[in-house]
């Protein structure tokens, strides 16, 4: 199966699909779904558990997580909105928090210094975010086990402060605060990925002022 691309377009307030053809060329057509005030990110999850792939996106401009439900016709329903508080939500990323079997939402918060979590009530929608405090003006999220304990662990990239924040889960949906690590200027997205073969988590980070990129290996 060819996989087709969402995009956001933060300027027209709206989320864009582009259908592979089945060569690797795109066409857009008139893919394009009406979102909440300036999206800047999204992820795709199954988050109502029909083995369709939904749209999840981030609407800074308006403090709100949406979710398009895939209709089965190759379509998304309206934007359903659920808000993440006052803070400039910014990058998102999912994981099942609470080991219910359900996909979870974190998104960071840039303007007040934390992520948010926020559960699936079950039904593809989400509960009330509950909020981690991490680094300055955090931007990106990521989640991933990182202590091998079977719970998804999420780690922020905390612009203002050059450092990366690690919060590990216990799978009931909370985070603890484990470590901070100093990466260098203003790191703006994070991935986790084994970067060595030692079947560890380690991170890498994007820093916006040095043009580069900081990898942090983990010490299993």
């Amino acid at each position: 199966m060819a996989n087709d691309i969402a995009v956001v377009a933060a300027d027209d307030d709206d989320v864009r699909v582009l259908t592979n053809d089945g060569s690797g060329q795109f066409f857009g057509g008139d893919a394009n779904y009406d979102v909440s005030k300036s999206p800047v990110d999204l992820i795709t999850v199954d988050m109502d558990g029909d083995g369709r792939l939904d749209i999840v996106v981030v609407c800074a401009g308006a403090d709100e997580i949406g979710v398009l439900s895939a209709n089965g016709q190759g379509g998304f329903d309206s934007m359903v909105a659920y808000p993440t508080g006052d803070g400039a939500p910014e990058g998102l990323d999912t994981a099942d928090f609470d080991g219910d079997g359900w996909a979870d939402i974190v998104v960071v918060s840039r303007a007040e210094a934390h992520v948010s979590v926020l559960l699936n009530d079950g039904a593809g929608g989400l509960e009330s975010p509950t909020n981690f405090a991490v680094g300055i003006k955090p931007r990106g999220v990521a989640a991933a086990d990182f202590d091998a304990d079977g719970n998804p662990d999420v780690i922020s990239a905390d612009h203002d402060g050059g450092t990366v924040t690690l919060l590990l889960g216990g799978g009931s949906g909370g985070l603890e605060f484990a470590q901070t690590f100093a990466v260098g200027l203003n790191p703006r997205h994070v991935i986790a990925a084994d970067l060595d073969g030692d079947l560890a988590m380690d991170f890498a980070c994007a820093l916006h002022l040095e043009q580069a990129i900081g990898i942090v290996l983990s010490n299993p």
